[in-house]
Parts: structure tokens; C-alpha cells; sequence
């Protein structure tokens, strides 16, 4: 009897795992199948399906993505969207495990400030914080070349708020942004499976400089130039994001 009840239950604990793996072998092929396609920016900035965000708090990255038309859906850890947006602060629930799969499987994940300890967790030594900013400004210098080519090579950051998330290193990708003072990154991509992740020090704050909305826009602009691999002036016009008077702002 105690024989048939031990194979009775690892028949049950073998089907339990082979219908796991089966469930996340069928979320990697979905996104699979999607990146597989050819996308368009239309495709991916004007399907909320693509674009999901977490609820705001101390960030409110939906603020950006509606002042440049993007439409976008709250946070469903069951969907497979091209982009997630996890804002600072956020109340929503996120699981280090399921952002690790997104991106794994070919998903950009934008997120900011105080989501260094899900980062952390979910994508083990490829990010390393302290959290210590102080409030203030912050001079930065813009590194990447197709943001310094419409932004300028400088400009100031303000953090409203003290102890924000001051990352110091990353373990692969690309820095976009650094304090020009400190010489550690602000901005960064890395990238991740199949996928990327953008990681910025500061976010959406309630009145932030006209020039800390151009880089958050060119930002996502950015996210999504790299999706449709294309240049990131392109894919700004396309998005409706007026590049002259962005650079024109910049010389000021």
C-alpha cells in the first residue's frame, strides 16, 4: 500500500512539474512569436496590450507615456506585452521571477529609483545599489550618443526626494547617463536573455524640468527604436515627438 501511494504521488509531483516547465515553455514561445514578427512603432506604441505599467507613486511614467500618445494597460503578470513600466514606489505586486522570465524571453523592462531591490533579485549580480542619494541636483552628462546628439552633452537632474537608489555598477551594458561629479551611472541599459532592461536613477516627479521630460520621452523612444531597430530620431518622429524643439531647448 505505502508502494502505490509513493508512485501514486511522484506520478502527481512529475505532472506537476512537466505542467510548470510546459506553462513557461509556452510563455517564452509566445513572446518568441512575437519578437519573430516584424514590428512596427504603430504596432507596439498604439496597442495597449504591448505596453503595460504599474500603478504610480512616487513615479509616474503613464504621465510620459500619455503626453506622447502611447497607449498602454495596468500590469498583468498573465500577458506577455513588449514593454512593462515599473514605476517607483509602485503598489503594485511584482514578482522578481516573472520580470526575470519577461525579459528572458525577449521583453524591454523600463523601471526606476526604488525598484533596485527587485532588480537586484531578479536579475542576481547584474546590478549593484546603495540607497543614499541625497535630495537635490545633480549634474549629469549624457553619454549615449544618439541622446547627447539631440539633448546636449549636460544637464541637471533633481531628485525631490533623499535616499533614492545611487547604482554603482553594472555588470554588462551600457551606461546613458552618469553624475558628472561621482562618475556613477544614472541611466543605464543592460541587456538580459533576449531581452533589456532600462534602469534610471531618477523618474517622473511632480514638477519636473521640461528637459527631464524630453530625456524621459526620448528614453522610451529609445526602448522602442531598439524593438524596431531603427535609429531613435526616427522612431521619435514617428512617435509625434517633435526632435527641433527639443533641441532647440537644449541650447538654452
Amino acid at each position: 500500500m505505502f508502494k502505490i501511494l509513493s508512485i501514486c504521488s511522484l506520478i502527481v509531483l512529475c505532472s506537476s512539474v512537466n505542467l510548470s516547465a510546459q506553462l513557461n515553455t509556452n510563455i517564452q514561445k509566445k513572446h518568441s512569436t512575437k519578437n519573430n514578427k516584424k514590428m512596427s512603432v504603430r504596432s507596439i506604441t498604439q496597442n495597449s496590450s504591448e505596453v503595460q505599467v504599474t500603478t504610480a507613486n512616487y513615479d509616474d511614467i503613464g504621465k510620459i507615456l500619455n503626453s506622447i500618445d502611447v497607449s498602454f494597460s495596468p500590469y498583468n503578470p498573465n500577458e506577455t506585452p513588449q514593454m512593462l513600466f515599473l514605476n517607483c514606489g509602485s503598489e503594485t505586486v511584482v514578482k522578481s521571477n516573472d520580470i526575470k522570465k519577461f525579459v528572458e524571453s525577449g521583453g524591454t523592462l523600463y523601471a526606476s529609483d526604488l525598484t533596485n531591490d527587485l532588480l537586484e533579485e531578479a536579475f542576481e549580480g547584474m546590478f549593484k545599489f546603495t540607497t543614499n542619494g541625497k535630495k537635490g541636483e545633480v549634474e549629469a552628462e549624457i553619454v549615449d550618443y544618439e541622446l547627447k546628439n539631440i539633448l546636449g552633452e549636460e544637464m541637471e537632474v533633481h531628485f525631490d526626494l533623499g535616499n533614492w537608489a545611487v547604482l554603482h555598477d553594472i555588470k554588462k551594458g551600457k551606461v546613458l547617463m552618469r553624475d558628472r561629479q561621482t562618475q556613477l551611472p544614472l541611466m543605464v541599459a543592460v541587456p538580459y536573455g533576449r531581452g533589456r532592461i532600462y534602469y534610471t536613477c531618477f523618474h517622473n516627479h511632480l514638477q519636473p524640468s521640461e528637459k527631464e521630460q524630453d530625456l524621459l520621452k526620448l528614453l522610451v523612444a529609445k526602448q522602442v527604436a531598439d524593438l524596431v531597430e531603427q535609429p531613435l530620431s526616427d522612431t521619435a518622429r514617428e512617435m509625434g515627438i517633435d526632435i527641433s524643439k527639443i533641441k532647440n531647448r537644449s541650447t538654452f
